[in-house]
């Protein structure tokens, strides 16, 4: 289930109007951090022009509870992104944790596996990378994040899907999102 908390953002936000990534970050640090306390530190970060709220389209908690943080059809604000622009053509998911230090807990994998099989399948041919593979200067998501093992666990997935629901090319997958929330 996804939880849709009533963010209040600071502006209103852009629509995205295509998607050729999704991508995958950790908060960084070490402790426990809810979808709000997010909304909050970026509301509060000292940056120019200020955040909006939130940054991410998704947030997955240790405990695998996922929560929307903003709508997946806007831009998210998840990449420094001043050349190439890819909030513009990207969802961001945003996982709890500092995967520099700590491995991921088995609840949490759960629930990025089936949200990123859904997504996947929503967007076609959306490309899932780590926040690193779209700027080097950054580690995130960390070195201990299980990138290479969610990717085969997804691409399994996706197949469950389509052996139920059918191919991509001939179903609209946006239903599987909606059943989530």
């Amino acid at each position: 289930m996804i939880h849709r908390p009533d963010f209040k953002f600071r502006e209103a936000l852009l629509t995205r109007k295509e998607t050729k990534y999704i991508v995958v970050h950790h908060v960084g640090v070490r402790g426990s951090f809810s979808a709000e306390d997010i909304h909050q530190m970026h509301l509060n970060r000292k940056c120019n022009p200020p955040m909006a709220g939130i940054a991410y389209h998704y947030y997955i908690r240790k405990n695998g509870e996922i929560y929307e943080g903003r709508p997946r059809w806007k831009k998210g604000a998840h990449v420094n992104d001043k050349i190439h622009h890819y909030n513009s053509v990207s969802v961001g998911i945003c996982f709890e944790g500092d995967f520099n230090h700590d491995k991921m807990e088995d609840k949490q994998l759960e629930a990025s596996i089936l949200l990123l099989s859904v997504l996947s399948l929503a967007y076609g041919n959306a490309e899932i990378c780590t926040h690193r593979y779209l700027d080097s200067r950054r580690d995130c998501p960390g070195k201990n994040f299980p990138f290479q093992e969610l990717l085969n666990k997804v691409h399994a997935q996706k197949q469950r899907f389509i052996q139920l629901y059918g191919d991509p090319k001939d179903v609209d997958y946006n239903f599987l999102l909606k059943s989530l929330g």
